[in-house]
């Protein structure tokens, strides 16, 4: 095929957006999962550090120390 018979077929050409038959969607956009948030078993909850590790108070383990403490270095 030379270039302008490959050039003409490129142009007349339609891209179309695929449909992903797994997921059940339209194509038009995202799906939109909508659920109650979870209450009870299963339910995430809210880290009780997280103050003192952003206000710098939190004691990590560098920061700890203790009589008789041994140190190794891997």
């Amino acid at each position: 095929m030379s270039s302008d018979a490959a050039t003409a077929a490129n142009a007349t050409s339609t891209s179309l957006p695929r449909i992903d038959a797994l997921s059940g969607g339209s194509g038009g956009g995202p799906d939109q999962h909508l659920e109650q948030p979870r209450m009870g078993l299963g339910a995430s909850l809210p880290a009780a550090d997280t103050r003192a590790k952003t206000e710098g108070t939190f004691p990590y383990a560098a920061d700890l120390w203790a009589e008789g403490l041994l140190w190794a270095a891997v």
